[in-house]
């Protein structure tokens, strides 16, 4: 008989069966008086009953990968004041479970520690940690941000944890609560944001030219103590979006950059 361990089928087949017996080999082992050498050797042996991966010994409690992450804004300025992340528990054991994870920037500065708790029962449930905005704006770090060291405790013998559950999108500080916006991010939001539509490449270019211009010329206005010039330019910034807004700027994409130069023009 020959034995292959649960966690091997999963990993190297992951998938369910039937599996084929592909090869049997005999080895006679050296003895000092003779070499180690193949004694004999079949293939095409048959196949398994038709086992699944579901019914190999696994773990009473799995943390899936992978999670969805919506920020959530309960005052209604604009503002992200929590984070709202979601992933599935996989249990084999119903009962009442705690869970907790962190929200890490890229340098792994940690940012938030999120927990919930509740009954769950036998099987998959999507489960949430919520994890506070102000902290993520002030820091200035920008997603992706990575959800980890994810633990679940509840009836014996079913915790399970996960060193990294998976990354968000790629979110802006600036889109939460205490986000500090600059001019220099507001450039490099600029520099980075898909532009298209007909004109091909010379008109993208063109128009990116144009929106950074302006940017330039408030942020000078504003290095010169002229907020009301720095402000009057901005305006002009956020008129060419609300323009090329569903044209040649996403319609989302031209609405985000216009809400970050008017937060902008209230700091100056």
């Amino acid at each position: 008989s020959a034995r292959f361990a649960a966690a091997d089928v999963k990993s190297f087949l992951a998938a369910d069966g039937p599996y084929e017996i592909a090869e049997a080999t005999l080895i006679r082992r050296a003895d000092g008086a003779s070499p180690e050498h193949v004694a004999d050797r079949r293939t095409g042996l048959g196949s398994t009953a038709a086992y699944t991966l579901a019914q190999l010994q696994r773990p009473l409690t799995l943390i899936r990968p992978g999670l969805q992450a919506q920020g959530v804004d309960t005052d209604a300025n604009g503002l992200f004041d929590l984070l709202h992340v979601t992933f599935e528990v996989d249990t084999r054991r119903a009962g009442f479970y705690i869970w907790s994870g962190d929200l890490r920037a890229a340098d792994g500065t940690v940012l938030g520690i999120g927990s919930g708790s509740g009954f769950l029962a036998a099987g998959v449930t999507t489960v949430a940690l919520d994890f506070e905005g102000r902290p993520v704006g002030v820091s200035g770090l920008d997603g992706p941000y990575l959800v980890g060291n994810v633990a679940i405790y509840g009836p014996p013998e079913s915790a399970a944890v996960s060193d990294e559950l998976g990354r968000t999108q790629a979110l802006s500080s600036a889109q939460f609560e205490g986000g500090a916006i600059t001019f220099a991010r507001l450039i490099a939001e600029v520099s980075r944001v898909p532009i298209t539509g007909r004109g091909g490449i010379p008109r993208a270019q063109g128009i990116r030219t144009s929106l950074l211009k302006k940017l330039d010329n408030a942020q000078a206005a504003s290095l010169r103590g002229n907020a009301k010039a720095s402000r009057s330019v901005l305006e002009a910034f956020v008129s060419e979006l609300d323009a090329q807004a569903g044209q040649h700027v996403a319609a989302a994409d031209a609405a985000r950059l216009a809400d970050l130069a008017r937060r902008l023009e209230t700091q100056l």
